[in-house]
């Protein structure tokens, strides 16, 4: 990476796929973005917000974490972040976009290795089955560009990730919508607490993070 970034934002490689139209990997800031429909997926705002919701999680999960899922892969900041967090945990990182599984494994160095496991799988059919086991953490953060799938906080989906938790299991959403943004959180937040006896809301930067368990401190 060199300086002239630091000006003129470099095109690295340019992909499409049918789940993403337009993708991009970038140097920008002598830093390797990815951006999806021009809206950037891996990059520093995002490692801010995942560097910041670990931050809460890891204080407020006392327990061990064993066992992870990511639904939703993009660079693979946040399956970086909890390595460093949890490095005796498994991960097991999920994305629809086979496209994307590899652009993280080729310019953001996530490889798989012993302690992560890519599938490429739709999440709504993954999240229902039952082999797949049960979970200490799950962390859902599926865009694609600046939007949320509708599925992501509907409650027949929400009800699915519950039941693939542990009994102290925590459950953390990324989410954010420009639309009726006020109406849409609420009514996530009161979906999440149909399901699960606790649950926080965080604004971190522009998002809103939430943080959902059965089990209280």
């Amino acid at each position: 990476m060199g300086w002239l970034s630091w000006i003129f934002p470099k095109i690295l490689a340019e992909f499409h796929s049918p789940t993403n139209r337009d993708i991009k990997v970038i140097e920008k800031y002598n830093k390797i973005s990815l951006l999806v429909n021009g809206i950037e997926q891996t990059g520093t705002y995002v490692d801010i917000l995942f560097r910041r919701s670990l931050n809460i999680l890891v204080s407020w999960h006392p327990s061990p974490i064993t066992r992870i899922l990511v639904i939703g892969v993009g660079g693979g900041s946040v399956i970086k972040q909890l390595h460093e967090a949890y490095p005796r945990a498994k991960i097991t990182a999920v994305d629809i976009d086979k496209t994307i599984v590899a652009i993280a494994t080729k310019y953001f160095n996530v490889p798989e290795q012993d302690y992560c496991t890519f599938v490429v799988s739709d999440a709504k059919k993954y999240i229902t089955d039952t082999k797949i086991g049960l979970f200490d953490l799950i962390i859902t953060d599926i865009y694609i560009g600046n939007d949320v799938p509708d599925f992501v906080s509907q409650e027949k989906f929400l009800v699915y990730v519950s039941k693939r938790l542990r009994p102290k299991g925590r459950f953390v959403l990324n989410y954010f919508s420009f639309l009726d943004q006020p109406k849409k959180s609420e009514l996530l937040r009161e979906r999440l607490a149909k399901i699960y006896s606790h649950v926080e809301v965080k604004d971190i930067l522009r998002n809103k993070v939430y943080f959902a368990t059965s089990v209280l401190k």
